[in-house]
């Protein structure tokens, strides 16, 4: 939808990224519920396992290794820091 794009791009520059709006369209694409589901659900670490969206809060806990909890923030750090969300 070109108004949710076109909103995410205005949010984008506000919080200071510069992204083209086919990375803005691929961001939306890959945060849909069902893709998230299918990426923990064909994770190999995470397949059968009750986390992912949906989930319950602090879920993760219960099935994220430490390794696979250093990849999370090693991929997601800088977002998660905008955020104000820290590591723990």
């Amino acid at each position: 939808d070109d108004a949710i794009s076109s909103e995410f791009q205005r949010l984008a520059k506000f919080v200071g990224l510069d992204r083209t709006d086919a990375e803005i369209q691929t961001a939306l694409a890959k945060s849909t519920r069902q893709k998230q589901q299918k990426d923990f659900e064909n994770h190999p670490l995470l397949a059968n396992k009750a986390v992912g969206v949906g989930a319950g809060a602090g879920k993760w806990r219960e099935y994220f290794s430490e390794e696979l909890h250093d990849d999370f923030w090693r991929a997601a750090g800088r977002a998660m820091a905008m955020g104000k969300y820290r590591r723990d």
